[in-house]
């Protein structure tokens, strides 16, 4: 298991693996790759929150969450009270819905990756390298569970940061805390498991909720993808806004077009 090769290297106890240091670069690349793909491969069922802010309140969702590996999962909503009916039913690309008409609205229009704790910020693992710092440290706990905490910090400034606690053992990530690039910690992004269970959730729960919700239809988008400046402009024959500069840091991996 990759854990207990870098415990191995590292020594016992607490230990640090930094994208600073080559030694550690490969090692990192394979924990960051076993983070992305954990949802794929673990099952697991518990309650998560998120705190943000909006309009300067504080906004706190909670909601019970059952995963079938790799792709199934039901999420019953339980903060605040106007949702406790709302249950979310993802199979896949398949999406079933019955409760708030404005959530139902936001599934629609965005999906459902942005509540699902599912790594997808570390599956990018070379332009993450390229625009932060990484640092990777042992010895932590996060729910009496043995945890990694990450530690992503910008290399160019006026970017967010991020800190994160992964699950040891089955790499799921169990908390990340998300800070704007200026202002106080008081704006911080949290989503948080409050508890969790590792293991098979009892499958009639996934089939009882997709019996009692409805398909929910995505605003669909056309994509054109485009490798360069040229092919696009060769085939889109609109005015198009192109800045002059790409932001420090990046450079030009593809091109779309969305339309909805």
């Amino acid at each position: 298991m990759l854990v207990l090769s870098l415990n191995a290297f590292a020594g016992p106890g607490h230990w640090v693996l930094s994208s600073t240091s080559a030694s550690d670069s490969t090692a990192l690349d394979s924990l960051l790759l076993e983070i992305g793909r954990a949802p794929e491969k673990v099952s697991y069922s518990g309650i998560q929150e998120r705190i943000t802010r909006h309009r300067g309140k504080t906004i706190t969702l909670k909601w019970k969450i059952y995963h079938w590996a790799p792709d199934r999962s039901v999420i019953q909503f339980l903060e605040p009270q106007d949702l406790q009916n709302s249950i979310l039913v993802v199979q896949g690309e398949k999406v079933k819905f019955r409760g708030d008409n404005h959530l139902a609205k936001i599934f629609s229009y965005h999906g459902t990756r942005h509540l699902l704790q599912n790594g997808r910020i570390f599956k990018e693992i070379k332009l993450l390298k390229k625009n932060y710092s990484i640092v990777l440290s042992g010895g932590e706990e996060y729910l009496n569970r043995a945890a990694i905490k990450l530690s992503v910090q910008p290399k160019i400034s006026y970017r967010p940061s991020l800190l994160a606690f992964i699950d040891e053992n089955s790499h799921l990530l169990l908390k990340t805390r998300r800070l704007p690039a200026s202002g106080p910690d008081s704006l911080a992004e949290v989503s948080q498991f409050v508890k969790i269970e590792i293991g098979q959730p009892d499958s009639s729960i996934f089939h009882t909720s997709w019996g009692k919700t409805e398909y929910l239809k995505r605003k669909e988008r056309k994509i054109q993808k485009f490798n360069d400046l040229n092919s696009l402009l060769n085939t889109y024959k609109k005015p198009i806004l192109i800045p002059n500069h790409l932001p420090a840091g990046f450079s030009l991996l593809r091109i779309q077009s969305i339309k909805r």
